[in-house]
């Protein structure tokens, strides 16, 4: 297995990456959700892990329930460009 697949793997086994799976289906994602990096894409080390670090950060916003509770008490679609709430920009 791979470094970056290792990595990927690591991403997936966390309690944000299941919330988010659970909750948004692929139907209902918006491009500016978080998407897991490609390992087959031939990047440079640096720009893999600059995607890596976005989409590892923003799949803490779904470490518990807390999105969909404003989604309902707020009757509003509440996604946060990920590339913003990942650099604290929100």
């Amino acid at each position: 297995m791979s470094g970056r697949q290792r990595q990927i793997s690591k991403g997936k086994d966390t309690v944000g990456y299941k919330m988010y799976i659970k909750h948004v289906s692929i139907e209902e994602r918006a491009d500016n959700q978080p998407s897991t990096p490609s390992v087959s894409m031939d990047l440079p080390k640096r720009e893999f892990d600059r995607q890596y670090k976005i989409w590892r950060v923003s799949l803490h916003f779904y470490d518990n329930k807390r999105w969909a509770d404003y989604e309902e008490i707020y009757d509003m679609d509440f996604t946060i460009p990920f590339e913003l709430w990942a650099y604290g920009i929100n």
